[in-house]
């Protein structure tokens, strides 16, 4: 991973990359690495203790406070804890609020997404329902020029299709429907 990746405003020219490899410490992986290091296994310990404190019903707070204890308790990471006990308080605090707002801000531009591209879906079925409906109604009229046809296919806007379709629906033939929306092509 480079340090460079994680920016939200990308610079031009960088003055200094790091690049660092990434493990994931999370309880059921990496497990020689975590024995090597007392403090990875003490923190993948700590996180897990507060997800577990949540999944039972804890506010945040309530859960670091009590994963904090069972830390001391269990000899965990115990002089940390011990003498730093107020500064992890806040700083998970922060870390959970940030990942929870970075979790919530993805959620929403994927919502948006998801909304714009149902309504650009919508929007398309309509377009080629009108399309399909003032094909079949000027095919009762006569044959449709290969020309007039390619013309309404390319048609965008909505309220044009519809007009033409209002019109082609009080037609009585195919030249009078070209007069009236002005398609003699």
């Amino acid at each position: 991973m480079r340090l460079s990746d994680s920016f939200y405003h990308k610079a031009e020219e960088l003055q200094i990359e790091i690049i660092c490899k990434v493990y994931n410490i999370n309880p059921e992986n990496n497990q020689i690495l975590k024995r090597k290091s007392a403090v990875l296994e003490g923190y993948t310990y700590f996180v897990e203790k507060v997800r577990e404190n949540q999944r039972q019903g804890m506010n945040l707070e309530e859960a670091v406070d009590s994963a904090i204890n069972d830390c001391i308790t269990n000899h965990i990471l115990e002089d940390f804890f011990r003498s730093r006990k107020d500064e992890v308080k806040k700083m998970t605090h922060l870390d959970y609020t940030w990942e929870k707002r970075e979790r919530l801000i993805r959620m929403e531009e994927y919502a948006d997404g998801e909304a714009a591209g149902i309504q650009k879906g919508e929007a398309a079925g309509i377009r080629k329902g009108k399309i399909d409906s003032l094909m079949e109604i000027l095919q009762e009229l006569g044959d449709i020029p290969e020309v007039l046809q390619t013309r309404i296919e390319s048609e965008k806007d909505l309220q044009v299709l519809t007009s033409w379709l209002k019109a082609a629906a009080r037609a009585d033939s195919l030249k009078e429907f070209r007069e009236k929306t002005g398609l003699n092509i």
